[in-house]
């Protein structure tokens, strides 16, 4: 490859993974001015700067000027324009009198900030925004919450009841919870703690107590993206605490997916970076991405600031309770019922029990999107003979409503 003459000091990585672009940087050896920039395209393409800036050019196209070109960086353009709009911002480069970028540059893509992602995550644990004043349990169990999870866990909700009424409705050992001021419609909104707050509400005694708090004021999470929120609440996860739960692959790929709806290929540095500071090794980051490419072929699931509903974990199961009830009538009857432990027999019950109901609803519920599959696939076929050889001759009509799986997110809703 043939440098111009201006360019005395050079330094290109090998672009290994043969990605589409990659990011440069020059800088005047003269008076140590830099211009940063990214292409689409390879190294030795023909293809130097696009920069309109006068001076810049001015000494580009001087021979006796001395520069030094560097390749700093390669990967998917639209990633590599984030990083170039970090990059920049971070020097003020628009108006820096040591830069010839005319702005900060633009990203393709509105996402997490890692860095800054960190930096909040590390005042929060120096207890810099705990408060003095603690909040009442049932009042935190009617804040909005920002749901950071795959799905509630109703056994570490229970572990952690458990934990509250083994110590006399002491909430003293459980972590603060993070709260948001106003983030939602308003209200403040739970960030990190949504198991813990759950679990004292479930307690015999906890409900009554009081748990600690990080309130971040508005001011500071007000520029913060949904995308950001969910990165705090896993990188808050895995400090390990009495009644914390460290973050999950599904979770994970539940925070990847997002990113990729916000527009980050699945397999961004960026993506990859951030599963590696929630604790995953190698091998694990190459799984939950595997998965996450799979959760994308399902339109219906690949949807930014969506979580799954655990109908067997709180709130979703008082939500089935209450639709349960409100199914039945003089003509009709009906049950909760998952479909991952479909029993016939618990369909039976219900006839004995209320014979002269004709029509029997079954509210069906998926634990995962792989028993939603199997359910689709083979089960319910295999069932639906069954229905109708045993209980329609009796005059009965089996009816499965399968319950929505998705709910958006509240944090999503708020913007």
């Amino acid at each position: 490859m043939k440098f111009p003459k201006n360019f005395i000091e050079t330094e290109i990585l090998p672009n290994i993974e043969n990605s589409e672009a990659y990011l440069y940087r020059f800088t005047n050896l003269d008076n140590l001015m830099i211009y940063l920039g990214i292409h689409k395209g390879y190294v030795g393409d023909g293809y130097w700067h696009s920069s309109e800036n006068e001076k810049f050019n001015a000494i580009f196209g001087n021979p006796s000027t001395k520069l030094r070109y560097e390749v700093l960086e390669y990967g998917d353009y639209k990633t590599l324009t984030v990083v170039e709009r970090r990059m920049l911002k971070a020097v003020n480069a628009a108006t820096n009198p040591l830069y010839y970028n005319d702005s900060n540059g633009i990203a393709m893509v509105k996402t997490f900030d890692l860095e800054k992602c960190e930096e909040l995550v590390e005042r929060i644990l120096a207890g810099e925004f705990t408060q003095d004043e603690e909040r009442l349990v049932s009042e935190l169990a009617d804040l909005p919450r920002a749901q950071v999870r795959f799905a509630d866990d109703p056994s570490h909700q229970n572990e952690i009841a458990q934990k509250i009424d083994d110590a006399g409705g002491s909430t003293a050992l459980c972590s603060p919870i993070l709260l948001y001021e106003k983030r939602i419609r308003g209200e403040d909104t739970i960030g990190d703690g949504n198991h813990t707050v759950l679990g004292a509400n479930k307690s015999k005694h906890g409900r009554y107590s009081t748990l600690r708090v990080d309130f971040i004021p508005e001011e500071i999470h007000k520029d913060l993206l949904d995308g950001d929120l969910e990165t705090i609440g896993n990188l808050l996860n895995p400090i390990p605490e009495v009644v914390d739960k460290p973050t999950t692959p599904k979770t994970g790929v539940k925070w990847v997916v997002n990113r990729t709806i916000e527009g980050l290929p699945v397999d961004s540095p960026l993506i990859k970076a951030g599963l590696k500071k929630f604790g995953f090794g190698p091998t694990p980051v190459k799984t939950i991405i595997k998965k996450a490419k799979h959760e994308l072929k399902k339109a219906q699931n690949a949807r930014a600031g969506f979580k799954f509903k655990a109908y067997h974990s709180a709130p979703y199961s008082s939500e089935l309770e209450a639709i349960v009830d409100q199914t039945k009538d003089k003509n009709t009857s009906s049950l909760p019922m998952s479909s991952a432990y479909f029993k016939i027999e618990e369909v039976m019950k219900v006839m004995e029990a209320v014979p002269h109901k004709k029509d029997v609803v079954v509210k069906l519920h998926h634990p995962t999107t792989e028993d939603e599959e199997a359910w689709a696939l083979t089960l319910y076929p295999y069932w639906k003979k069954k229905f109708n050889f045993f209980f329609k001759p009796l005059g009965y009509n089996v009816i499965v409503d399968q319950m929505d799986m998705w709910e958006k997110d509240p944090l999503y809703d708020a913007k």
